[in-house]
């Protein structure tokens, strides 16, 4: 000990502070006053050396370290090298992270400490900072619902947070420091490895959905330091949200278009029992008194089909739920007070497991939608939300099925009707028009000998025949004229329901025009204006539409000859074309009677005619697919309208 004591303090001797790359002083234990500085110590607390042999231990060492310091100080005297870490504080007031190391020497004969200080403050900060962002990063890692784990470049755990374990069924120590491929066999090294090879290797992140035994899981891998981190989250419950959805959109919109009930049956049970996995579905509708139910249609997977009529009763007390609206679930039939005494007809059917949704209308068990399986099942609570839906909308769409089918029996009934009534309403109408056409061509023949032999009498035998002789003779001449006149036009009443229509371009006011004119020079003694809107055409028939306008035309000529001025316009309004007159108008009330054959609302020796003229008018209008109408104030005029 002496001679290691004496070589020390040869060193020291010969030591040049200076020499030293860091923080080095010498401490006088007894004052514990520094006696011996280097210009690195000066530099690390802001000091001059002058200043530095001034200052005491305590003017470095923060207050509540300074005891500790100096008793630790005191307690390593004359035992060598001694390390730890305390807190400085420089001149400016800036608190120092040290490392400091210390020896004792002997220093001008007299035994002292050297104290070496090196600065670890930036180092204690970065570490202080990692610390912190590491706590933050766990906080995050574990408070996030994804299960995260970091992997080393051997794909060695580094770091799984709290999720990770929970859906492994881990323990943390169990994964840490261990192989991906090791620890988790089977799919993760089967399916994962060359996908979390590339993102290693590639350094670039991967996303994507895997179905696997436990579930639907989304994945990201992605780079990390060292390694790649890989976050997964369970999206079961989402995919088979996304499944049912699906599902419910795509039978709506099958079933939706079917006229067919039991199409609509075969398409919702089979659907459905495909979707959950059962042995069977059925959809039955219940009679009035709810003891017996229906099933034309059901799906069955490897058994026997349940199509037929069945009683209730044999099925347990099951149907009392369902009266009162209640959906049954059965998870075993066999462990079930429902259904215990009815064990032997379930066994006979296979079924160990049903769960049956109730359609309840106007307070009535009306049917039912129940899926059945082969083994005892329990049922999710959204897989009986998704039964429960599609059993409302079967129903709907069935109901509305049987009454498109009613819709379409009753409209080819009707129409049946319709055509039966049309060709009983032609045959009449032919049998009429052949009536007056025969008619009216058999009685001409009379006629024209009537009015001959009154002609000739008046004529060769006037001197031998007194005046009231030759008066009636007269009378009857033009008693038979009248009524030649009115044979002609229902001849033409009666050839205008069986003209063909010879369509083409007409245009009424070039008629209206011509037939102007003509009766202009007809009636040269009276004054008539005529207003004619030019450039009206239509699709029609030219002649049956001269026809028309001839008769509203001479109309309004003959009921306006009381006017000092006639004045007849034709136009069009709102898309109806229409003759104007300012004569003598008619009667409203009576405006139903316009149109019928034979009709006259005024007295024949005021205003001659046969009163068939409005009734041609309104039969080619309508074989024109037309309307006509009158409008008049009595006295005043009147305007009759027709479209086309």
């Amino acid at each position: 000990m002496a001679k290691t004591e004496e070589t020390s303090c040869v060193e020291v001797a010969r030591l040049d502070l200076d020499e030293i790359p860091v923080a080095a002083r010498i401490v006088d234990l007894d004052t514990l006053f520094y006696v011996a500085a280097n210009q690195a110590s000066c530099d690390l607390y802001g000091y001059t050396k002058e200043e530095f042999l001034r200052l005491q231990v305590s003017d470095l060492v923060v207050a509540d370290d300074l005891a500790e310091v100096l008793s630790h100080l005191r307690a390593q005297a004359g035992k060598g090298i001694d390390r730890g870490m305390w807190k400085h504080r420089r001149r400016d007031g800036a608190l120092l992270d040290v490392e400091i190391v210390t020896r004792s020497v002997q220093y001008n004969g007299r035994s002292m400490t050297l104290v070496i200080s090196i600065d670890r403050t930036e180092e204690i900060r970065i570490q202080n900072d990692l610390r912190q962002t590491e706590r933050r990063m766990v906080a995050v890692t574990e408070g996030v619902r994804d299960a995260l784990f970091l992997l080393d470049r051997d794909f060695r755990f580094v770091y799984v947070n709290r999720n990770c374990f929970a859906s492994m069924n881990r323990a943390p120590n169990d994964l840490i420091g261990t192989e991906l491929w090791t620890e988790l066999p089977g799919m993760w090294d089967e399916w994962y490895r060359p996908l979390f090879q590339k993102v290693m290797a590639d350094r670039i992140p991967l996303h994507f959905e895997v179905d696997g035994k436990a579930g639907w899981f989304d994945v990201d891998v992605f780079p990390a330091a060292d390694g790649i981190g890989v976050a997964y989250r369970d999206i079961t419950d989402r995919k088979q949200e996304d499944d049912r959805r699906s599902f419910l959109m795509d039978l709506s919109d099958r079933i939706r278009a079917m006229s067919d009930p039991i199409e609509v049956v075969d398409t919702v049970v089979g659907r459905i029992g495909q979707f959950l996995g059962a042995s069977r579905a059925a959809y039955g509708e219940f009679d009035s008194t709810g003891e017996c139910v229906s099933v034309e249609r059901d799906y069955a997977e490897n058994c026997a089909s349940l199509a037929g009529m069945h009683l209730m009763r044999d099925f347990g007390t099951v149907v009392d739920d369902l009266r009162d609206g209640r959906t049954v679930l059965i998870r075993d039939v066999e462990n079930d007070l429902r259904t215990a005494k009815s064990l032997e007809g379930y066994a006979s059917l296979e079924v160990r497991a049903l769960a049956c949704v109730p359609l309840i209308r106007r307070g009535r068990l009306v049917a039912a939608l129940a899926v059945l399986s082969k083994t005892p099942r329990s049922w999710d609570p959204q897989d009986v939300a998704l039964l429960e839906t599609v059993a409302q909308r079967a129903w709907h769409a069935v109901e509305h099925a049987r009454a498109d089918r009613e819709m379409l029996r009753l409209n080819e009934e009707l129409e049946s009707r319709v055509v039966e009534r049309t060709q009983e309403l032609q045959a009449a109408k032919d049998d009429m028009e052949g009536f007056c056409y025969t008619v009216s061509h058999d009685l001409r023949s009379p006629l024209r000998a009537m009015m001959a032999s009154s002609r000739i009498l008046i004529e060769e035998q006037r001197g031998n025949l007194d005046e009231e002789a030759v008066d009636q003779l007269d009378r009857l001449g033009r008693a038979a004229k009248r009524m030649g006149d009115l044979i002609d036009d229902l001849l033409q009443f009666s050839r205008l329901g069986r003209t063909h229509l010879n369509r083409a371009e007409v245009d009424l006011s070039d008629i209206v025009s011509s037939l102007a004119a003509e009766l202009k020079d007809r009636h040269s003694d009276r004054k008539i204006e005529f207003i004619v809107c030019r450039n009206l055409t239509v699709q029609g028939d030219g002649q049956l539409l001269r026809l028309t306008l001839q008769n509203l035309l001479e109309n309004a000529v003959k009921f306006s000859r009381s006017r000092e001025t006639a004045v007849i316009e034709f136009g069009i309004q709102e898309g109806a074309f229409f003759v104007r007159d300012n004569g003598v108008g008619f009667d409203p009330r009576f405006v139903d009677k316009l149109f019928r054959p034979f009709e006259r609302l005024h007295r024949e020796d005021e205003y001659p005619g046969t009163g068939i003229g409005l009734a041609n008018v309104k039969r080619i209008i309508e074989r024109h697919g037309g309307t006509v109408r009158a409008e008049a104030i009595e006295g005043s005029g009147a305007t009759f309208w027709f479209t086309l």
